[in-house]
């Protein structure tokens, strides 16, 4: 299972196993970290995973110090050993901004 690990800021993207659905190595095998680049420097996180033709690919968020996300793309042969692509990512910023 992937999930999320960490606080704001410093969330990375894990991996987990199981062998009863209830005992998890938690927090598991760290196989996305943030801060590869800066629009990444704090967090990496809301993420999609496709296998593809025997390869898998990634579709995630990260987050910069100020809270602009932008959408990165990873691939991996195995599923924990990813590599980022740091030519495709969106160029559009978003900003979010907290309400009361």
């Amino acid at each position: 299972m992937y999930h999320t690990v960490g606080p704001w800021p410093g969330q990375n993207i894990h991996y987990s196993t199981s062998t009863d659905a209830i005992n998890w190595d938690y927090p598991g095998i760290k196989v996305l970290e943030h801060g590869t680049d800066d629009w990444e420097i704090s967090q990496v996180f809301n993420f999609s995973i496709i296998k593809n033709d025997g390869s898998y690919e990634m579709w995630y968020t990260g987050g910069d110090s100020i809270g602009i996300t932008e959408i990165g793309h990873a691939v991996s042969e195995d599923g924990i050993n990813w590599v980022k692509n740091t030519e495709l990512y969106t160029k559009k910023r978003l900003i979010i901004l907290g309400g009361s």
